[in-house]
């Protein structure tokens, strides 16, 4: 059995999409859920959001403003 990824997994993973989209991840909100985690997000144009889960944003989940 495959042990469950840890935040810091998840966040490595995440880094290189949130640097393409010049977001930056503050951390992590609400309670751990694995991916369905949701993410506490900063975009360069200021926005700070916290709706995106972890498996969102790999998937291409980006700033809503």
């Amino acid at each position: 059995m495959v042990a469950p990824k840890s935040w810091e997994q998840y966040k490595e993973e995440c880094q290189p999409i949130a640097e393409s989209k010049q977001i930056q991840i503050l951390g992590w909100t609400g309670q751990w859920k694995g991916g369905h985690t949701k993410l506490d997000l900063l975009c360069h144009c200021g926005y700070k959001w916290d709706t995106t889960s972890i498996n969102s944003f790999k998937c291409g989940s980006g700033c809503p403003q």
